[in-house]
């Protein structure tokens, strides 16, 4: 794989896909709180796609296939933890309160429900492929 297949497929892509959910969970809480105000703004926008960027290249813990997959969750899951708050710092309205924890605690929370099922398809479709990649002896059998 060349590099701009790598970085299309392993960065880009995810980071997209990402901001697009970060985006539209935005969305719909500033709505649902309060939707009088404006519901993003450009620098909102920066740093959930910040966030989706950091998000993608710590995705990359999962390609270490010399680690078990319960390794990289666990590598995974601080590494994004750590990203999160990170960015969360980077926002100016942002201030170290009890809300602090609760956000942590909702990421956890969050974080638990999203990675099962996503590494569950992805287990699932690794062995859909490996099943069809069943070997065909090229020589004929001896008889």
């Amino acid at each position: 794989m060349n590099k701009f297949q790598f970085l299309t497929r392993k960065i880009i892509y995810p980071t997209s896909l990402i901001f697009t959910v970060l985006s539209m969970a935005v969305l719909l809480l500033v709505n649902l709180v309060d939707s009088s105000k404006p519901a993003l703004s450009i620098s909102t926008a920066g740093i959930l796609l910040l966030l989706s960027l950091l998000i993608s290249f710590c995705n990359l813990i999962f390609s270490l296939r010399q680690f078990t997959m319960l390794t990289r969750v666990l590598l995974h899951f601080p590494a994004v933890l750590l990203v999160t708050a990170g960015v969360m710092m980077l926002n100016p309205a942002y201030d170290l309160t009890v809300d602090s924890l609760v956000l942590v605690l909702l990421f956890a929370v969050l974080y638990a429900l999203v990675v099962p099922p996503v590494l569950l398809i992805s287990a699932k479709l690794y062995q859909k492929n490996a099943e069809e990649k069943t070997y065909t002896s090229i020589f004929s059998p001896r008889d």
